[in-house]
């Protein structure tokens, strides 16, 4: 089949929305503005054939055309070659299609081989051109800037595809993009990142020192203060000329996480306006989103806007706080896909329910049913048989006070590396003044360890996860609960080979009350805790004697943990999906979490623009864990990202 001579592709109608008010003169754009559908249509002259079967063939082909054009989400491509042009084809995608004349006639040609008719196509708005790379860059920055894209064709921004690709052979867990345009300047670019060495500390709290791990080089330059209850401005930032909206990411050190930290800030010689409050994830390097700003430009006199770090204190007890940066992240378009963990059950590998064991019989060396012999350890009464809490059940309990140090029960001879271990638990009391119950992973010895907590001293109930190492807590995180009175509840930790460990109590019904989470160098592959042996422990200090049962002990091999990106992999984000590659390359799906933006680059339309982008890619799940791994990883992080762009067409290719 050829066109005969008939061809109307009219630009789509832009579908405008307009602002007016009584009061107003003429209407303003509420934005700027969408488009309809585009309709294509022609007349098409079937090629002489043999027969008029094999003519009529050819017209029905078109139909079918048409048919599976309207059962795919994006129709089918049309290509469109302009003739006698050395530029781009445009292709159109086709939604819907129909035959709108079929004149049976003489002149047609319907009374030979060669009939001619009408369609119409009904398409979306563009034609696209061919996907070209625009811009690339590998680096161990902590916010990775690629190249300006510049003079990027087309009528309406182009598609986007952003591609991050693990260079360094490491896991990501947490990866940010933004793009700025509009307001984005073709010189004197500001720089996306206000390091604490071009703070200003006159006038504010905080003074200059420096903070092992933080990101200004072997200076190590941060800005220290110490936190109390009071508010305080800890340092300014200084006169900053970025215009347009940005999300700043605020990397800090606490020496606790009872506090809180904010950003004040003022635009051009405007009044100082607060964002909201945000605390840290961990005793240790943070890095925190700070909000969204917008920043106008200037009418008349100098770009400027301005801000201030403040923060406080919620306890009595002092708390470090060090200001190392800030990155100013694009937020014109924003995204962000992080891998933030979500239990799922694993494989079972070792277990004992207690049953059929004689009340008053010893735990060590009992022989569990699946997993190994028992090996109980620490002061000296032993987890002991029991028919509590009521008479029907079967438990391991202890009801010693006053004691100096936790009693420990360990499962088996294996030492697991990814591995999940848990155990339910009561107290015969009213959850006051009783002590500690806990669940233990990667046991070397009593010095060695990952420990879940629940305790109870005075009424008040905390949940704390950590990682002991040479006797010293080497990372922790807890979350105080509200009292609950006698039940069963269950706790369980899963500690990866990443050195991710996460802990959760669960209630009777297998609900989750709260959970922490932690990431530590020692819990990572190669680490001292980088495998240990399952088990639990009691301790309770305090001089009341009070029943603690302990039931349905488990380890399990435990799912998969989420990545955000895999180790020497790529993740996606499109115009139209966020996607990423799964640890082998082979198979692609979506991230565990994803919110923000599609990923369209603007073209450059009229006066020349240019875009920038900047992407932050971490090891950690920075909502969630440390920030430790910025500058000890530099000189081994390396990340490569690339963009590509589509080019849209509204009437013809450029």
């Amino acid at each position: 089949m050829i066109l005969d001579g008939t061809l109307s592709m009219n630009p789509p109608n832009k579908r405008a929305e307009w602002i007016s008010g009584a009061d107003s003169d003429g209407a303003i754009l509420s934005r700027e503005p969408k488009y309809e559908n585009r309709i294509i249509e022609c007349r098409i002259a079937v090629l002489p054939q043999a027969t008029k079967n094999l003519a009529l063939a050819k017209i029905a082909s078109l139909l079918d055309q048409f048919q599976e054009c309207e059962r795919q989400a994006n129709g089918l491509a049309l290509t469109w070659v302009p003739a006698n042009s050395t530029l781009p084809t445009v292709t159109f995608r086709c939604l819907s299609g129909e035959i709108t004349e079929l004149p049976i006639s003489m002149a047609s040609g319907w009374m030979g081989e060669t009939p001619e008719f009408m369609v119409r196509m009904t398409c979306l708005p563009f034609g696209e051109g061919t996907e070209s790379q625009v811009a690339t860059v590998t680096s161990s920055a902590p916010i990775i800037v690629l190249p300006d894209i510049t003079a990027l064709a087309g009528d309406v921004p182009a598609l986007g595809r952003l591609v991050v690709l693990d260079a360094a052979s490491k896991d990501r867990r947490y990866v940010m993009w933004g793009l700025e345009s509009r307001y984005y300047p073709t010189s004197s670019a500001p720089s996306l990142i206000i390091d604490s060495s071009g703070m200003v500390t006159t006038g504010f709290g905080g003074v200059t020192a420096t903070r092992a791990g933080g990101y200004s080089g072997a200076t190590n330059n941060v800005i220290d203060t110490g936190l109390r209850p009071q508010l305080q401005a800890v340092c300014g930032l200084g006169n900053l000329s970025h215009v347009g909206s940005f999300r700043p990411q605020l990397r800090f050190f606490a020496s606790g996480t009872d506090m809180a930290v904010r950003l004040t800030y003022k635009v051009l010689d405007g009044p100082l306006r607060s964002l909201s409050f945000k605390v840290p994830t961990v005793a240790g390097f943070n890095h925190v989103d700070l909000g969204l700003i917008t920043i106008p430009e200037a009418q008349a006199g100098t770009q400027r806007w301005t801000g201030q770090i403040e923060a406080y204190g919620t306890t009595s007890t002092v708390i470090t706080f060090d200001v190392d940066a800030i990155w100013m992240m694009p937020a014109e378009l924003f995204g962000r896909a992080r891998a933030c963990y979500a239990y799922k059950p694993g494989a079972l590998v070792a277990f004992d329910d207690f049953n059929a064991i004689t009340a008053g019989t010893a735990l060590n060396a009992r022989v569990a049913p699946n997993g190994g012999t028992w090996a109980t350890s620490g002061v000296a009464t032993d987890f002991a048989a029991a028919d509590l809490p009521a008479a029907t059940d079967e438990t391991m309990a202890r009801s010693t006070t006053s004691e100096a140090s936790r009693r420990y029960a360990v499962l088996g001879a294996t030492n697991y590396t990814n591995t999940e271990v848990g155990v339910s638990f009561y107290n015969a009391g009213t959850f006051g003044n009783i002590g500690e119950n806990a669940v233990i992973a990667r046991w070397v010895d009593a010095s060695n360890h990952v420990r879940l907590a629940w305790s109870n001293t005075g009424g008040t109930n905390t949940l704390t996860l950590s990682a002991i190492l040479a006797a010293a807590t080497v990372q922790s995180k807890s979350v105080t609960l509200t009292k609950i009175g006698n039940a069963w509840f269950a706790m369980r930790v899963v500690v990866f080979a990443s050195g991710v460990a996460t802990g959760s109590v669960l209630d009777a019904s297998g609900a989750v009350i709260a959970t922490v989470s932690i990431q530590h160098s020692s819990l990572a592959t190669a680490g001292a805790l980088a495998t240990g042996k399952p088990g639990f422990s009691d301790f309770n200090s305090t001089g009341f004697s009070v029943s603690r049962c302990y039931d349905n002990f488990y380890a399990a091999t435990p799912a998969a943990e989420p990545i955000v990106c895999y180790s020497a992999q790529t993740i996606e984000f499109r115009h139209n999906a966020t996607v990423r590659e799964d640890s082998t390359g082979v198979y692609y799906g979506d991230p565990p979490e994803y919110v923000g933006s599609r990923f369209k680059i603007p073209n450059a339309g009229g006066p020349a623009r240019e875009a920038r982008i900047a992407v932050i890619a971490r090891r950690n799940d920075v909502e969630s864990a440390a920030d430790d791994d910025l500058t000890a990883n530099a000189t081994t992080d390396s990340t490569t990202v690339t963009a590509f762009a589509t080019p849209r067409f509204l009437a013809v290719p450029r």
